[in-house]
């Protein structure tokens, strides 16, 4: 697998959707605990290291907006969970 993601970073053509969709691979390896199938290094080149045009960068952003909201809608759900769990056991 460490070839493939080589090989398509050294393409320097991914759309920004592959660099999302790359990047949110890494980051659920991470939280389940397995080995980072990115080195900081093609981290880099994925987010930081890359120089869109203007309709890149729209695209780009929006993925990544899209992948936290995602995140703090699962703390959100959490937190009204609590929230009606503390009342349930306030008006008993």
């Amino acid at each position: 697998m460490r070839k493939n993601i080589n090989s398509l970073l050294q393409k320097k053509n991914l759309k920004p959707k592959e660099r999302i969709l790359l990047l949110i691979a890494n980051q659920i390896a991470i939280e389940k605990g397995k080995k980072s199938i990115l080195t900081e290094a093609d981290e880099y080149a994925l987010s930081e290291g890359w120089i869109p045009n203007n309709d890149e960068a729209i695209e780009y952003n929006r993925y990544n907006e899209g992948w936290r909201l995602t995140g703090f809608m699962e703390l959100d759900a959490y937190t009204t969970y609590l929230k009606a769990e503390n009342s349930f056991f306030k008006s008993k």
